[in-house]
């Protein structure tokens, strides 16, 4: 559903109940706030909305406008008339409201449920499709959590379990955060093997072999072993990652970091010892000044009690 077809919604369920104010929930509520909405709101063909000021004529609206009916063999969407108590929202949601009022609802008012209160909706329905949708919200990044936490202290304690939809607001939030971060990973990767190619072909060969395996991590072999002859190539390729609009290298070691704290397991990866000793065989160009970001490995490796900077013979 689109937002033309929820606004010609409003107009007929505002024709039929003779209330000029209809109050949209549930997923289709999101267009008043957004016009990117997320894939599991477009693919649905029913809005869920009651007269604010006659609640009661909610059941005419499903008769005329729901499904099956005669509109939405017309049209194929349809309106899903419900009572104000459907959605499980917080007591203050109407000071958050987004209304939809123009030409093409004649002027009648579709009230739609904010952002954050759809959100907690679907957090307190609890359905499979429900925590998809919210996932798909979040990775928007139009919901702050902080706003989040503080609502849900506001619905309803004998609908809603508040610990609970807490608990999954912050694992929901810290899933995006972590998909984020790695996603961002995965964009300096060729970057990466170019690097390595720079300082010895056999090694690029060995990462786009070791590419293949879902359990290895370039990030790991580049922070949490110290590669001292990389400096040679640093800069030239932090530069080009900047040139193409992609992260510094010394902000890859930030993520990587980041990925750890969101996902201790990620650190859970075998070393592959011939590649560690190649890398560290190498020592070419040792006059060239150092980057930022050999300097932030070193310094890392250094921090590690026992562990020796020398190359390996």
């Amino acid at each position: 559903m689109n937002r033309s077809s929820l606004e010609h919604l409003i107009r007929a369920a505002s024709d039929i109940t003779g209330d000029r104010e209809i109050i949209i929930v549930g997923s289709q509520a999101i267009h008043g706030s957004l016009h990117n909405i997320p894939d599991s709101a477009q693919v649905s063909f029913e809005a869920d909305m009651y007269p604010r000021n006659m609640p009661e004529k909610y059941e005419l609206i499903e008769a005329l406008l729901g499904e099956e009916s005669n509109f939405h063999n017309t049209y194929s969407y349809y309106a899903q008339g419900v009572g104000p108590e459907t959605a499980v929202l917080p007591s203050d949601w109407e000071t958050r409201s987004v209304s939809i009022q123009n030409a093409s609802t004649n002027h009648a008012s579709g009230i739609c449920i904010g952002l954050h209160d759809l959100v907690l909706s679907k957090y307190a329905a609890g359905r499979e499709k429900d925590h998809i949708y919210v996932g798909e919200v979040i990775a928007l990044g139009v919901v702050d959590r902080d706003e989040l936490i503080r609502l849900v202290d506001k619905m309803p304690s004998d609908r809603c379990n508040h610990d609970h939809i807490k608990a999954c607001i912050h694992r929901d939030f810290s899933k995006v955060e972590f998909s984020k971060v790695i996603s961002k990973i995965a964009r300096c990767e060729a970057v990466v093997v170019e690097m390595m190619s720079r300082i010895d072909p056999e090694i690029a060969l060995d990462l786009i072999e070791l590419k293949d395996n879902g359990d290895f991590k370039f990030e790991k072999v580049l922070f949490e072993k110290c590669f001292e002859p990389h400096e040679a190539n640093i800069q030239s390729v932090a530069n080009k990652m900047d040139r193409g609009g992609l992260l510094h290298i010394n902000e890859l070691r930030k993520l990587w970091e980041k990925a750890k704290s969101l996902d201790p397991n990620i650190m859970g990866v075998g070393m592959v010892g011939n590649l560690v000793t190649k890398a560290a065989a190498l020592d070419k160009n040792k006059d060239l000044p150092k980057s930022s970001f050999s300097e932030a490995v070193s310094n890392h490796a250094k921090d590690k009690p026992g562990k020796s900077n020398e190359p390996k013979p």
